[in-house]
């Protein structure tokens, strides 16, 4: 993500969801958004989905449940709203083989005017902030999702 392996302008559009963005720190996140202005074209359209710390603020659980076809996951969180970071253990169990392993994850929490702010830094313009991807409006607490659409900025002479 901090360097792509890719020739400048090479794509149309950019698209980074479920929260596939805030595993680095500060520095090393805003050279994501600059490799990924670097890799668009003019006028090229990044989209960018992730939690929404307000929300997580609003209804943090310590411990959660979840259940898809082949795993039971449980997630305990600790939140550090001083680096606002929300720091997670998930602990998988294969339903099939009966297995347990272990993942940490460890995200930045960014916050709407902080994702603009660096949108507009990387070389971004006309950003619009949603709240889900039907394009709800975005509401500091209630939206679970924020979600992004930002243009790249044409060059300047």
């Amino acid at each position: 993500m901090k360097r792509l392996p890719f020739k400048s302008g090479f794509f149309d559009d950019v698209i980074n969801l479920q929260t596939s963005f805030g595993y680095f720190s500060d520095e090393e996140n805003e050279r994501v958004l600059e490799e990924v202005s670097r890799v668009l074209k003019p006028r090229g359209v990044f989209v960018l989905e992730m939690a929404n710390p307000g929300w997580i603020l609003a209804n943090f659980q310590a411990r959660s449940w979840d259940e898809t076809r082949s795993f039971f996951v449980l997630e305990e969180r600790c939140l550090d709203w001083k680096m606002k970071r929300m720091r997670s253990r998930w602990i998988l169990i294969d339903k099939k083989h009966r297995e347990t392993s272990e993942m940490p994850v460890d995200t930045r929490l960014y916050d709407l005017d902080e994702l603009e702010e660096l949108l507009l830094k990387a070389g971004f313009e006309a950003v619009s902030a949603f709240g889900s991807a039907e394009k709800e409006e975005f509401h500091a607490t209630k939206s679970k999702r924020t979600l992004l659409v930002a243009e790249k900025r044409l060059k300047r002479c």
